[in-house]
């Protein structure tokens, strides 16, 4: 049944070929996944946890593109990729290192069902007059997107507000994760958190991932992602 809620209306075949895979991940228990709905500062997290979890390495960050250190799962469905793909894709995945950082905008009933009680789990979300603005003009840029060529008023009231955009619905995505607030593995913060308070924001990602930082070290990932 909650899988009937969160409002997917436009996944065609592509989802289905992964969608076997995405929910059969073997979770770590020192595994963190980035969760949030797009344009919601997703990135900018995952740079951020990658560089807390890793002794804020920024010469890798520099050399090693971001969705090599820290994956995107949804990438198997959204490049349209074969079965073959999709297979060696998730395998791949099986096959990395811990720890993991993993990006999805996916909602948890999408997702492994023991992904929350297992590992940690970041959610971002943003004012969602702000994520619709962003999300408009990345579709208008997208090539495929071309189904998007309205003003913003007819696009925000007609396809973003019912969740007919590609990966679902901003309201469905963050009802997904509130109903969820209160779990222990589950951090939950805002865009504009980020925003207004780096700093504070780098603290509580560290915390929530077992790691220490020293204040050289924030002001190094601060000044890294800037």
């Amino acid at each position: 049944t909650g899988v009937q809620t969160c409002a997917l209306p436009i996944f065609d075949p592509r989802f289905a070929l992964s969608q076997a895979r995405i929910a059969g991940i073997k979770v770590r228990n020192d595994d963190v996944w980035i969760i949030t709905p797009p344009k919601c500062g997703t990135t900018w997290t995952q740079e951020i946890t990658w560089l807390t979890m890793n002794k804020v390495d920024t010469v890798t960050a520099k050399e090693k593109n971001l969705f090599l250190r820290s994956p995107f799962i949804d990438f198997a469905f959204i490049r349209n990729q074969s079965e073959a793909e999709v297979n060696a894709y998730f395998d791949q995945l099986d096959s990395m290192p811990s720890p993991r950082i993993i990006k999805s905008h996916l909602p948890f009933e999408l997702l492994p069902l023991n992904l929350l009680d297992t590992c940690k789990v970041i959610f971002v979300c943003r004012n969602v007059k702000d994520a619709a603005v962003s999300y408009f003009h990345h579709e208008r840029l997208m090539k495929g997107h071309d189904r998007v060529d309205m003003p913003f008023d007819k696009y925000a009231e007609s396809l973003f507000r019912p969740g007919l955009v590609m990966l679902g619905g901003h309201f469905q995505m963050l009802e997904s994760a509130w109903t969820r607030r209160e779990h222990g593995n589950l951090l939950l913060l805002w865009y504009e958190e980020l925003k207004a308070d780096q700093k504070q924001a780098i603290t509580r990602i560290a915390a929530h991932t077992g790691v220490i930082l020293d204040s050289t070290q924030v002001e190094a990932v601060i000044e890294f992602t800037r």
